[in-house]
């Protein structure tokens, strides 16, 4: 049974009793380390900006999770299906000791991925500016938006054209949720329940 996924270049669709399939024109393969490590090199090389983010979120928002042991599975020992979560540095750290088999998925801030044609660059990028925007407004409705600073810039490990590309991305999700909560706010004022 192939995963629902949105259709790219090399999908096709099927329409069948009102539910649409994708329908891959090649196999769904399943996220091993040599993918995850080319995927982080490229996502290092060219947006880099997502990759700083990705290394130092805490494990509620990004981990990378090892669900199947090959070793553990076909090495004579009792096949017991553990998952192991680790992070971006965790993940590199222990690489060499994962099986070339063993069989990965990526949580990014709800999302998961499980196969090579869902963890794209493109993809990411995204789901990384729905992350953004989701921080801008949370810091906005807390009455303090979110603006790069000295501190944020070091902790992420940020470089200058780092800095540029972000401070883009929350200019423009700042002013967006503005207007959002100006809108909602000023429907709002239209109700005679509401204290003006």
């Amino acid at each position: 049974m192939t995963r629902p996924i949105p259709p790219s270049d090399d999908q096709v669709s099927d329409t069948h009793s009102g539910f649409t399939y994708i329908a891959s024109a090649r196999p769904l393969v399943t996220l091993h380390k040599k993918y995850l490590r080319a995927f982080l090199r490229e996502l290092r090389d060219t947006s880099h900006h997502i990759y700083a983010l990705l290394d130092a979120l805490p494990g509620k928002w990004f981990e990378i999770v090892r669900y199947f042991d090959y070793r553990n599975r076909y090495g004579g020992q009792e096949y017991l299906q553990v998952t192991s979560a680790c992070s971006l540095k965790m993940f590199y750290r222990n690489v060499g000791n994962y099986h070339a088999c063993d069989c990965f998925r990526v949580l990014f801030y709800g999302e998961v991925y499980y196969y090579e044609q869902e963890l794209t660059v493109g993809r990411l990028s995204k789901h990384y500016e729905h992350f953004l925007m989701s921080r801008c407004e949370e810091g906005l409705r807390n009455n303090a938006p979110l603006v790069l600073t000295c501190e944020l810039i070091r902790r992420y490990g940020l470089t200058c054209r780092d800095v540029v590309i972000v401070n883009i991305y929350l200019e423009r999700f700042n002013e967006a949720t503005i207007l959002k909560l100006q809108e909602q706010y000023d429907q709002l004022r239209l109700l005679d329940c509401i204290d003006k």
